[in-house]
């Protein structure tokens, strides 16, 4: 029994060398890669890029929405999310905040509104349909009792 013992803590010493020795040799690789591609990193990281990218995406999935056309959309809804209200910065940073979405519909692929993430998600996730949504909020009404 002290010998399979053996064998087997061995074998598992020789598993995890392996696998640092793989770690060790990413790393390596990874450094290599990015002395290599220096000028490629920083076209990446160009901030300014993120920022009119994210607009520029819009247009490239349908949506003829520019950066002025998002503010204006923003300010008609008071700078806050079209579903529950939350507020949102004057001033927003495309790059960090995630968390303001371009609603839009999926069939007609027409602009609805802004809203934050988890209306936006809540929304897709029960299929865009009203009658999804009655019966929810009907649940949750339920539920309070």
């Amino acid at each position: 029994m002290g010998v399979f013992k053996k064998k087997t803590r061995e074998i598992n010493m020789k598993e995890e060398q392996k696998k640092d020795k793989d770690k060790r040799d990413r790393s390596i690789y990874l450094k290599l890669w990015r002395t290599r591609n220096k000028e490629r990193i920083k076209i990446y990281n160009n901030y300014e890029r993120k920022i009119k990218g994210r607009f520029s995406n819009y247009r490239q999935n349908g949506f003829s929405v520019t950066e002025k056309d998002f503010y204006l959309l923003l300010e008609k809804q008071n700078y806050c999310c079209g579903v529950c209200g939350k507020k949102f910065p004057r001033k927003i940073d495309r790059v960090k905040n995630r968390n303001i979405q371009l609603d839009h519909c999926h069939k007609t692929k027409k602009v609805r509104g802004i809203l934050c993430s988890s209306c936006n998600v809540g929304i897709g996730m029960l299929n865009e349909d009203v009658s999804i949504l009655l019966k929810a909020i009907a649940y949750l009404k339920k539920g309070r009792l």
